[in-house]
């Protein structure tokens, strides 16, 4: 059986007509941009379809493209297979598609955060900016760094053994002297000195307002830019994404973490392959696909209809209601009240399940709702916290794509 792992690129993996092909094709994808457009205050789609380059750029727009469509393609993903990954991860501002994905974080306000998070980086443009530095070790660039200690540079991405990003000051002195050594450097337009010390100035401001949003649980555990390994912990969440401003993305430790806990298939939520090509840097039997392109998707397709230990591990609407309803608290010790609350409308979900296994098809909207009220049911016979409940239907509604349709029943 497959063990699967989603990632979702950051920087660089924009470009006009990303995503495009999923709006076209996937509702849920419809319904996931023009959420993003109602939070961001613009036409995210119009931006990713028909924008202009250099607008794509502007890092504040950029977050917000690349976020919206790293979730979207995720989504299409689970709408399409319905199979949820043991890991996500993303490269930099991607790690707010990956909290999305984990369950941790909503969609929305994920936007509002990466609202903050680009006027704090339009801010710190003027202390410096960024680039992509190839085909030289870590160990080099570090040498060259400490040679030329006037400038404040960082390596700020550790992105594979032969592939780095820099920030700081004094960026095109050390681009030079890296270029004597024969390497690659592509500066980085428009780029704040991210992932490195210089953002120390914002660091509390950013911790507090990431300690002003509502996390939920974790229904998926998300390897760390910061510390290259997995977290499942809510309120962890401000203290990890503030230090991402600062510290390192150990893209290269996110790799070999996959490794270690047996990860055989990576998926990369993106339109291009951007994060997957850092694998072929490394020692690894992983499969690596890249969602976005039409050839890995038809390569994903044969792979789950031909093996059938995948297809069993898809999570139906009504069977997850039913898990649900089992493994709630009962807090509640008034027998009539439970076989009432708690008994009764659990056979009914039974029943409704039934029908629709009986008929060799999908619950349709109405029996979903219907499902959802008896759930809900169920939790307030057993008297379980509000917060709690909705925590659970938020859970059900992300593992089966079902949140646009029934949302009414938690927002």
């Amino acid at each position: 059986m497959e063990k699967i792992a989603f990632i979702f690129p950051g920087l660089g993996s924009q470009f006009v007509g990303m995503g495009e092909s999923f709006y076209n094709d996937y509702e849920i994808v419809r319904h996931t941009y023009e959420e993003a457009s109602d939070f961001a205050g613009f036409d995210v789609a119009d931006l990713c379809f028909r924008g202009i380059g250099l607008e794509q750029n502007r890092i504040d727009k950029m977050q917000f493209i690349v976020v919206t469509t790293g979730v979207a393609i995720a989504r299409a993903f689970l709408y399409q297979y319905g199979i949820t990954p043991q890991f996500c991860a993303g490269h930099s501002v991607g790690e707010y598609a990956a909290l999305v994905c984990s369950g941790a974080v909503k969609f929305c306000d994920a936007i509002e955060i990466l609202k903050v998070r680009g006027e704090i980086l339009k801010k710190a443009t003027k202390f410096g900016q960024m680039s992509i530095v190839e085909k030289i070790g870590a160990d080099a660039v570090k040498k060259i760094i400490q040679e030329n200690k006037d400038f404040e540079t960082y390596i700020a991405c550790y992105n594979s053994p032969n592939q780095l990003a820099i920030s700081g000051t004094g960026i095109e002195l050390i681009e030079e002297k890296l270029m004597k050594e024969n390497a690659m450097v592509t500066p980085i337009i428009y780029s704040p000195p991210i992932h490195s010390p210089l953002m120390n100035e914002y660091r509390k401001e950013f911790y507090d307002f990431l300690s002003s949003i509502k996390y939920h649980s974790f229904r998926i555990p998300i390897v760390s830019n910061v510390t290259g390994d997995p977290f499942s912990e809510p309120s962890m969440i401000p203290y990890i994404m503030s230090e991402q401003l600062v510290k390192p993305v150990q893209w290269n430790k996110t790799m070999i973490c996959f490794e270690k806990y047996g990860i055989s298939m990576v998926v990369e939520n993106g339109p291009k392959n951007l994060l997957t090509s850092f694998f072929n840097n490394i020692e690894t039997n992983m499969k690596k696909y890249c969602f976005g392109i039409k050839k890995d998707r038809e390569e994903i397709s044969n792979l789950f209809l031909n093996d059938k230990s995948l297809q069993k591990d898809k999570v139906r609407f009504l069977d997850r209601c039913l898990g649900i309803a089992v493994a709630t608290q009962n807090l509640n010790d008034n027998p009539e009240q439970f076989q009432a609350g708690v008994v009764d409308s659990y056979n009914n979900i039974k029943k409704l399940s039934k029908q629709v296994n009986d008929a060799n098809r999908m619950p349709d909207i109405k029996e979903m709702q219907q499902a959802t009220q008896y759930l809900i049911r169920i939790m307030e016979t057993k008297k379980i916290p509000i917060d709690e409940q909705h925590d659970w239907l938020k859970q059900l509604f992300d593992e089966t794509s079902t949140y646009y349709h029934l949302s009414e029943f938690i927002y």
